[in-house]
């Protein structure tokens, strides 16, 4: 177990350049960022690091869908630059036949919900147990669904295609795919790209090996909880960095500006 640390301070560190169009780093760039480069040491770490006997699986904590690329003030030329890495990226999981997958705890997806509610529209509920039907739509989740229907520890529904637009459009065989795995008492979301979902023994390894996980870390996959602990910055971290960040700026003759507040508590 390790963790990588970077800091980013040159001039060309704080933004992004696309060709000769420069950006500033915001902190949804810096998100982008930072996924983009922890999926990369993730495959990185599946093609080199000799100690890991296959088969074996590359698990993310989080969606893998670079959510962030969707919201406001994102241009479309660092759209476009983003997604290329995120394909290239899975290019190479696909390469090492290492299957990658996205652990999602509680999560707050509404696909299922929303093709439900095309369904009803069109054909309503006629051929289904009318009991079973639900009324309305409104503050339902697709994990409300699947926790009545994954009863059993490990259970996972049918596998779905992610309607995110630019998965659809540009990811091809890397088409983001999803289904709900029962994890003890919640429902959680494992997502993996179209060639992974479409491959039946690697579908069941990543089923058994997901729901292995859980088992062991009492709900929430071992792995991830052991990742989160060594990405945790501490007190003690902390303050040696902003010693060392002081120390840095008055060798090169500048002054490290602080709040009152934040004086008073230091």
């Amino acid at each position: 177990m390790f963790s990588r640390t970077k800091l980013g301070f040159r001039p060309e560190d704080l933004e992004e350049r696309i060709g000769e169009n420069r950006y500033s780093i915001t902190s949804q760039l810096l998100a982008i960022r930072r996924q983009l480069g922890e999926t990369t040491l993730l495959a990185e770490i599946a093609a080199n690091d000799e100690r890991m006997s296959s088969p074996k699986l590359a698990l993310q904590d989080g969606a893998m869908r670079l959510s962030l690329l969707e919201g406001s003030g994102i241009d479309q030329k660092l759209r476009d630059a983003f997604t290329k890495r995120h394909l290239q990226v899975l290019d190479r999981f696909q390469s090492l036949a290492t299957p990658v997958a996205s652990y999602v705890s509680r999560p707050r997806s509404d696909d299922v919900v929303r093709a439900l509610q095309v369904w009803k529209q069109e054909y309503g509920f006629s051929g289904l147990n009318q009991d079973s039907a639900p009324a309305e739509f409104s503050n339902v989740y697709d994990r409300d669904i699947f926790g009545q229907s994954l009863s059993n520890f490990g259970d996972r529904s049918a596998v779905f295609c992610s309607s995110w637009r630019t998965s659809r459009d540009e990811y091809k065989q890397h088409r983001i795919h999803f289904f709900y795995l029962r994890a003890g008492d919640e429902i959680a979301r494992v997502d993996l790209p179209e060639w992974v979902a479409t491959d039946p023994s690697m579908l069941d390894f990543v089923q058994a090996t997901v729901a292995d996980q859980i088992h062991k870390g009492m709900g929430y996959p071992v792995a991830l909880t052991e990742a989160h602990e060594q990405a945790v910055v501490r007190a003690g971290d902390r303050r040696y960095f902003w010693a060392l960040l002081e120390q840095l700026m008055a060798e090169a003759g500048l002054w490290l500006d602080e709040s009152a507040k934040a004086g008073a508590k230091n």
